[in-house]
């Protein structure tokens, strides 16, 4: 008698990660299904990413038990070297003889630049609160500045001096 455990995978890659630029993390959820025994096995998940040729670009092995299925995301390192073009993400299950494989495309985009505007929006709420510091410390300047001016002619006025009277 012979238990036969065979194995489905499924890569999904969330829509916010089918583009990303060299330097992040590509995040795919994986799910693993045990179609064969119901019983936990260890398997050997290798996690890959490829150019449209074939060439690795990235490996990595993990070893995990599974029994009925098994649900979970994982992040795969794109190096900052990467060229910007298409990419597949492939994970491939292997148990005893037998192995299940999935994969999905991404691309990899060139770097955005950082714009003045792009920072400003992503800050917005710093920005008001900077916005209203500055116009509180100009208010208090201003304040500042007429009340001496006020303190100023008033002295004059109680010297007997008119401050725009002068005479030659």
């Amino acid at each position: 008698i012979s238990k036969l455990v065979l194995f489905d995978v499924k890569l999904d890659i969330p829509k916010e990660y089918a583009e990303i630029e060299p330097g992040k993390e590509l995040k795919a959820q994986i799910t693993l299904l045990n179609v064969g025994a119901p019983e936990k096995v260890d398997v050997f998940a290798t996690y890959f990413i490829k150019d449209l040729r074939g060439n690795i670009i990235y490996e990595e092995t993990e070893t995990f038990g599974v029994e009925k299925q098994l649900s979970y995301q994982k992040s795969l390192p794109v190096h900052e070297s990467t060229v910007a073009g298409s990419y597949v993400a492939v994970i491939e299950i292997r148990y005893a003889e037998s192995f299940a494989v999935s994969s999905q495309l991404f691309r990899v985009v060139e770097k955005k630049e950082l714009v003045v505007a792009d920072i400003i929006m992503k800050n917005i709420s710093l920005m008001v609160f900077l916005s209203f510091m500055l116009v509180a410390i100009i208010s208090a300047l201003v304040y500042k500045l007429v009340s001496a001016g006020r303190k100023g002619r008033k002295k004059s006025k109680k010297n007997g001096v008119p401050l725009n009277n002068f005479k030659k």
